[in-house]
């Protein structure tokens, strides 16, 4: 399937979690097979891993001690298996509710292509949605955007959206240089949208600035 897709100029990106479950409960990649999972990827020919923050220890001795330390041990992963693969990374202090609105310090998401930001809707479901996310981005993380390594603002779920919506989000991740997480429902508005040049002029900017 990899080599299928490779061969229609795909990238090919695969779903875990620093746990011991994914977020539909399926085996995860908690921290004594992470590096074996990596490995694995990379064999089948993997581009990219998202780690998600399901399955992971509820509240263990030191949470954001645990994600630092799970973060440097998937890059350290990646490095190891030999394979250029990107790593969209999500963890349990990006919970801010949860952990009193203290999040993980950012600068451990340099370990990191993609990361998620702290305070985030992960589904972008209103104009204040996209608003707000591209404000946190800005607010916490903005120094940390580079060529490389760039902020992840929520998905995009078209149906039901107003195209008001749509174009404020997408107007939000050109101007962070957020990846544009968009369901698999496009019609032709959504298509515009993510092929509008003077749009990806910004978004697409060599330098992230």
């Amino acid at each position: 399937l990899v080599s299928y897709l490779h061969g229609l100029g795909f990238k090919v990106g695969i779903y875990s979690s620093f746990g011991g479950f994914t977020c539909l409960f399926f085996p995860g990649s908690d921290e004594p097979h992470l590096a074996q999972d990596a490995q694995l990827f990379a064999s089948w020919g993997i581009d990219g891993i998202k780690l998600d923050a399901c399955g992971q220890p509820v509240f263990p001795e030191d949470a954001y001690g645990y994600n630092h330390r799970m973060l440097h041990t998937a890059a350290n992963a990646i490095l190891n298996a030999n394979r250029d693969m990107m790593l969209h990374a999500a963890t349990m202090t990006d919970s801010w509710e949860l952990y009193g609105g203290r999040p993980l310090p950012w600068e451990a998401r340099t370990h990191a292509n993609m990361w998620v930001v702290w305070g985030v809707t992960e589904t972008i479901a209103n104009v204040s949605n996209a608003v707000m996310n591209a404000a946190y981005t800005i607010q916490y993380g903005s120094h940390l955007i580079a060529p490389g390594h760039y902020p992840w603002q929520g998905a995009f779920d078209p149906r039901g959206l107003d195209l008001s919506v749509l174009q404020a989000g997408v107007t939000m991740a050109a101007m962070v240089s957020a990846p544009m997480t968009v369901n698999s429902y496009w019609p032709d508005s959504v298509l515009n949208l993510l092929t509008n040049s003077e749009v990806l002029a910004v978004h697409q900017d060599p330098a992230a600035i």
